[in-house]
């Protein structure tokens, strides 16, 4: 049969590319940010949507009003916002738990010292 034959030429095909690719060593590159000045904004407020190819997500600066009482909305100022691939994404995502981590371990050493005694402050 013809076509099995070349079915199975094309199975054995895709299994050495397949080996191939799993073969090739993966590079490792480097990124040094630039030097260029970028505005830097305080943000307290996120909010993030997405589309079926991408993520959006806007920063704002929410401000609450003095009396809260008065108010059934309150207004974000939209500072900035930035639009992700849904390729992308989970990238940033992971790169933020990961500072996040970071973050909490160095305050929980921070904290830990703090509570610890220092001997020449002993009453």
């Amino acid at each position: 049969m013809p076509f099995s034959s070349r079915s199975q030429k094309l199975n054995k095909r895709q299994r050495d590319n397949t080996v191939a690719k799993q073969e090739q060593k993966v590079q490792e590159i480097q990124v040094k940010m630039g030097d260029g000045k970028v505005e830097t904004h305080y943000v307290n407020f996120l909010h993030v949507q997405h589309t079926p190819y991408e993520f959006i997500a806007t920063f704002g600066l929410l401000v609450p009003p003095a009396n809260l009482e008065d108010k059934e909305v309150i207004q974000v100022d939209p500072v900035v916002r930035l639009v992700f691939s849904h390729q992308n994404f989970p990238n940033v995502v992971q790169a933020l738990q990961s500072n996040l981590e970071s973050f909490e371990r160095k305050q929980q050493e921070i904290y830990h010292t703090l509570d610890t005694p220092y001997e020449g402050n002993e009453q």
